[in-house]
Order: structure tokens, then sequence, then C-alpha cells
């Protein structure tokens, strides 16, 4: 009679260990198989350095247009977006956040889906694109600044 192995016995695999390096840092680059990174996005683990530091950058460029934005209202500029303006005129700090939320969900969707393609353009080119739309959104408004004004650092300071 065949006395081969019982899969009764405990799991042969090693348990995941929740505290070693690769459960803090992640340890997969690329899908495993050809049929993981053909068109989909395989769900990876390990993200580049440049995608941290550009999400983070547009994240920070976000911030301080929110900043600018309200400082300018002050001076009675006017909000072009009409979402925006809907609520920038209830309160300034719901403009704020939800400025913010948007855009932090926006770059949540895009560094998740890295590998795809959005309108023609590989996401890492269009978060190239995000970040140097909003470097320059952010010296357009440093120049609509008059010469002689505080910049403050307190944008709710009435």
């Amino acid at each position: 009679m065949y006395q081969g192995h019982c899969r009764r016995v405990a799991d042969r695999r090693n348990q995941p260990q929740p505290l070693h390096l690769h459960g803090v840092f992640g340890r997969r680059k690329l899908g495993r198989r050809a049929s993981d990174t053909a068109g989909l996005n395989p769900a990876l683990d390990h993200y580049p350095f440049l995608l941290l530091l550009c999400v983070l950058s547009i994240l920070l460029l976000c911030v301080l247009d929110a900043f600018h934005t309200t400082q300018l209202l002050s001076l009675g500029a006017r909000e072009l977006n009409p979402l925006m303006d809907i609520l920038v005129r209830h309160d300034h700090r719901w403009f704020v956040l939800t400025k913010v939320a948007l855009t932090g969900l926006c770059l949540i969707v895009l560094v998740a889906y890295r590998h795809a393609r959005w309108f023609g353009l590989r996401t890492r080119t269009l978060l190239g694109l995000i970040l140097a739309v909003y470097s320059l959104l952010i010296a357009y408004q440093f120049a609509l600044f008059p010469a002689d004004y505080p910049y403050t650092l307190h944008p709710f300071a009435d």
C-alpha cells in the first residue's frame, strides 16, 4: 500500500513574519508571470522612490495652491473652478480639505495603476506633467501677489 505524504499535516511553507524587512518595505518589483504584466496591473508591494517623491511633491504643491488661493481671495481675486468656488464661498476650510482630499484620492489611483496608460500617456509621464503644471501654477500665483504684500503663514487669519 502507498505510504506517501499526507496533505493533512501542517503547511510546509514558512509562516509569514510581519516584522521582517520584506514585510515592511516589500520586495516584489515585477509580476511573477507574463500574464501579470500583459496589460494588467499586478498587485505589487514595492514602489520606486521617485514615484513617492513625485506624489509627495504634488500633494505639497496642492496644499500650497490652496494656501495661495485663500491668500489671493482675501486680496479680491476669484476662484475660476465652479465647484471650488462654491466651497470657497461656503467655507475656506472645506475648500482646502476638499481640494487636498480629491488630489490625494486621485494620486492613490494613479499610484495603484502605475503601469496603466491614461489618455495615451504612461502614468509616470502623467505624474510628471501634473507636477510641472502645479509648479507653473505656484509660480503664477506668486506673480499675482503685490510686491508689498505681507506674506503670512496662516491662511485663515482674519
